[in-house]
């Protein structure tokens, strides 16, 4: 004897209020996706430059290496746009040459006077701090400015 056995199926739709809650699931789950994503961003950016302004604050500007590169595009340049003879380009090079030499001499004399006064200003001010700051004081001036090669403890 052979029996049917009719399985009984579950109903394959959703009734309307079912339907109207995942709908309002799936945009949920959407928002939270784009906002977790704009929070990521917003993360990762701050990171990104904070961390680049860090490093480019505790690096000594090089003003040579930028004079010289610019006083090289004027002296290409100037030849360039005047189609100057090369005579004349190299009159002209010479003398760029020289202003690049006295640029490197004041920047030199500069530099020697700004670190002597920041020499100074710290042991100015060194013993005018109580005993117990003075640790944190050589350690912070240390911190700053050890890099730029103005601060050593004495």
């Amino acid at each position: 004897m052979k029996t049917n056995i009719i399985l009984a199926q579950p109903n394959r739709y959703w009734s309307v209020q079912e339907q109207k809650g995942r709908r309002w699931l799936g945009i949920l789950w959407l928002a939270l996706v784009f906002f977790l994503g704009v929070g990521t961003g917003i993360v990762a950016t701050s990171i990104f430059v904070i961390h680049t302004l860090k490093a480019n604050a505790r690096q000594p500007i090089e003003l040579d290496s930028y004079n010289d590169r610019y006083l090289r595009w004027l002296t290409t340049m100037t030849i360039d746009k005047l189609n100057l003879d090369t005579a004349t380009a190299n009159d002209l090079e010479r003398e760029l040459e020289e202003t690049v030499r006295q640029s490197k001499l004041l920047r030199a004399t500069i530099r020697e006077a700004s670190e002597s006064i920041a020499v100074d200003a710290i042991s100015r001010v060194r013993p005018l701090l109580p005993p117990e700051k003075r640790e944190s004081y050589d350690r912070l001036m240390k911190e700053e400015l050890g890099s730029w090669g103005i601060y050593s403890e004495k």
